[in-house]
C-alpha cells in the first residue's frame, strides 16, 4: 500500500514560497501569517430516528478562506496592495482577484507546486495595525471556488519571472 502524507514530502511556505495577487508577487509576509481553509461542502447527515443510517451526502458548497499579514507599506500609492484591494468592482459586482500561493519542493528545489484561487475578494475591510517593529496589514480574503486548483511547477525560476 502506498503512503499517505510522506515526509520525503513534506514542504515548508518559508523555503522560498510565494503569493502571486493579481498579477503581482506579494512582498514582505509575515512569518507564519499564511492560512488556507479549504470551503469544500456542507455535509447532511442521514438520520433516521436519531441514529446515523448513512455517510453524509453532499450538501451547499462553502467557499475558501484565506488570510495573511504583511508589512504595511502606503495606503496612498496606487501600485500598493492596498490600493489594489480597495477598487471598485465593475457589472454590480465586487472586485475579485486571482490568488496563487507557490510552494518550493524544498529549498534547493528547482521545482514545487502552485495553489491558484480563481476569484478571491476581500472578505472584511483590511485592518491596519500598529506594531513594535513594523505596521502590518491584515488581509481576510474569500474565495468564491470552493477549493483551489493544485499544479506542479517544474522550473521554479520561470514561475517567478511571471
Amino acid at each position: 500500500m502506498a503512503d499517505i502524507n510522506a515526509t520525503a514530502n513534506i514542504i515548508r511556505f518559508n523555503d522560498g514560497g510565494v503569493i502571486k495577487i493579481g498579477t503581482k508577487f506579494l512582498l514582505n509576509i509575515q512569518d507564519g501569517s499564511l492560512q488556507f481553509t479549504p470551503g469544500l461542502w456542507e455535509p447532511l447527515p442521514i438520520m433516521d430516528r436519531d441514529a446515523h443510517v448513512d455517510v453524509p451526502r453532499r450538501g451547499a458548497e462553502r467557499s475558501t478562506e484565506l488570510s495573511v499579514d504583511v508589512k504595511f507599506t502606503s495606503a496612498a500609492t496606487a501600485t500598493e496592495l492596498y490600493a489594489y484591494l480597495v477598487q471598485s468592482g465593475t457589472g454590480g459586482k465586487i472586485f475579485n482577484f486571482p490568488v496563487e500561493i507557490g510552494y518550493k519542493t524544498n529549498k534547493d528545489s528547482t521545482g514545487g507546486e502552485k495553489l491558484v484561487f480563481a476569484k478571491c475578494y476581500l472578505k472584511t475591510s483590511p485592518q491596519i495595525q500598529s506594531g513594535t517593529d513594523w505596521d502590518i496589514l491584515k488581509l481576510q480574503l474569500t474565495d468564491h471556488e470552493a477549493k483551489p486548483t493544485a499544479s506542479t511547477v517544474a522550473d521554479w525560476a520561470a514561475y517567478l519571472a511571471t
